[in-house]
């Protein structure tokens, strides 16, 4: 009796340290039948118009991804490196064949028993849990435990979904991600628990493909009779037809490890949807990493499978002190990264327009980027300025611009208890209105120096009603730094007497 209690205290310690131990947390078995609790709301119009339902694979995306796993309040659960790095890997191998991949924007843990154990109350609340703007956000539960799905996006189409449990390792997330990007389940209409007001069952000759089930023209009627990977309905369709649905595809109900692939009619249903959406086109990557400035050099990559081949072009336009003109040259290089190198870093004003060009099969992907190099001259830039009494630009009543050969002959103006304005527009574009991040304005010496600036803007300046109205123009000294290059020119400020 005695070694029976000792056994049975060593099997409830055991037990009570896996609960605690996030690497035994990673090995929760999981089921192939955990189901989907995505809701199906009606299709939009535009899925029954004629020229939507034509191939055009021409334009390939690369979509962001954020992860947040949720863990206890005390921070038990999966660890969001291994989740991120398999949900990223998964989506992209399920996803080869279409027109889209995956990139990781970031990660993030929600340490909270509420949303970790998620009863139905706290589902709505979790997709608005820090959720990002331009991602796909998966939020993937420890437990799950008062969850009763494998996987839900919040809609169709959606920018978020949850994922249950090691549900993160299987087939479930690009199923959830297909919700994400418009598709309905394959069995949707046709299945009896997926019939509802405005669905209707698709028929095996697929007259109806477009109108009826999951509106998809080349994904067989399907009636949801699986065991796992295996179709064992036996009942026929409006027409003693017998279904004969595809246990591989990623929209099915088929065993998770068997589902493997989309239609090329989905894919379009995806490209299509994500056209169409404004929080799916917000999800959109730029494939072209890289800084939109720099100085003496600048590395540029693209985040492609390594199948894929990457050819670029560089043009480069460049203003050239010493001949008093502009100069053009183009390089090529290929390979995943290049590093661009300034041939004349002395110039004051540089356009490099990048376009990556990457292969693979009949894939095509083509991406331009624009990056700069400026710096303040008078040849090819303008320092401009406006006023207002208020900081309101409804009523900015003063306008100019400085002569930067001669900048005491266009003196700025500012009111007592008003904000002045700073802006310098370079020839070939760019300028600080566009990229005001490469900018900063401060002034060092003279009446300039008494303005404090708002947090809200890196070219505002205020000025109090301290600083004395003057008739005429004092001198003060304005820095302009431009992504690290600092420029320092001497320039006429005129205050005004205040409005109110």
């Amino acid at each position: 009796m005695n070694k029976y209690i000792i056994f049975l205290l060593i099997c409830l310690f055991v037990m009570g340290c896996s609960d605690n131990n996030p690497e035994q947390i990673e090995e929760i078995s999981v089921s192939e039948i955990g189901t989907c609790g995505t809701p199906a709301p009606p299709p939009p119009a535009w899925f029954f118009e004629s020229d939507t339902r034509g191939l055009n694979n021409e334009k390939y995306y690369n979509l962001n991804v954020f992860v947040h796993v949720v863990r206890t309040s005390y921070g038990y659960g999966f660890n969001k490196e291994t989740v991120s790095s398999t949900i990223i890997s998964n989506l992209n191998r399920d996803y080869l064949n279409t027109n889209f991949s995956f990139s990781l924007l970031g990660s993030e843990y929600i340490d909270d028993d509420n949303f970790n154990n998620l009863p139905s109350a706290l589902i709505n609340p979790l997709f608005g849990k820090n959720r990002r703007s331009n991602a796909i956000n998966i939020y993937v539960l420890t437990t799950g435990t008062n969850f009763n799905a494998a996987g839900q996006a919040q809609s169709i189409p959606s920018t978020a979904c949850i994922i249950k449990g090691n549900y993160y390792k299987e087939s479930t997330v690009a199923h959830e991600v297909g919700h994400c990007l418009g598709l309905y389940h394959t069995h949707h209409g046709t299945s009896v628990g997926e019939r509802g007001s405005g669905t209707c069952a698709e028929l095996v000759d697929g007259s109806n493909a477009t109108t009826c089930g999951d509106y998809i023209s080349d994904t067989p009627a399907d009636p949801n009779i699986w065991n796992l990977c295996t179709y064992v309905g036996t009942i026929t369709d409006a027409n003693g037809e017998f279904y004969s649905p595809s246990s591989s595809n990623l929209m099915s109900y088929a065993g998770k490890s068997c589902r493997t692939q989309f239609t090329s009619t989905q894919n379009q249903r995806m490209l299509n949807t994500v056209e169409r959406n404004y929080g799916l086109l917000a999800t959109i990557k730029p494939w072209i990493n890289g800084s939109d400035f720099f100085a003496t050099s600048g590395t540029y990559s693209v985040d492609l499978a390594d199948r894929f081949d990457v050819q670029w072009t560089v043009e480069c336009q460049s203003y050239s002190k010493q001949k008093g003109g502009y100069e053009a040259y183009s390089k090529q290089f290929s390979g995943h990264s290049i590093t661009i190198v300034n041939q004349d870093d002395a110039s004051p004003s540089q356009l490099y327009t990048i376009t990556m060009r990457a292969t693979f099969g009949d894939k095509t992907i083509t991406e331009t980027k624009k990056v700069y190099h400026v710096m303040v001259y008078s040849e090819t830039g303008q320092l401009r300025w406006s006023t207002s009494p208020d900081g309101s630009s409804s009523s900015t009543t003063q306008v100019g611009t400085i002569n930067l050969k001669d900048p005491f002959n266009s003196p700025v103006k500012v009111y007592q208890n008003g904000y002045l304005y700073l802006y310098y527009d370079d020839s070939l574009g760019g300028n600080s209105v566009t990229y005001p991040d490469y900018y900063n304005f401060q002034f060092m010496e003279g009446p300039g120096s008494s303005f404090t600036k708002p947090t809200s803007a890196n070219n505002a300046f205020y000025c109090p009603r301290t600083v004395s109205v003057g008739t005429s123009s004092l001198r003060a000294v304005l820095c302009i730094s431009i992504n690290g290059y600092v420029n320092f020119l001497s320039i006429p400020i005129q205050v005004l007497p205040a409005v109110n």
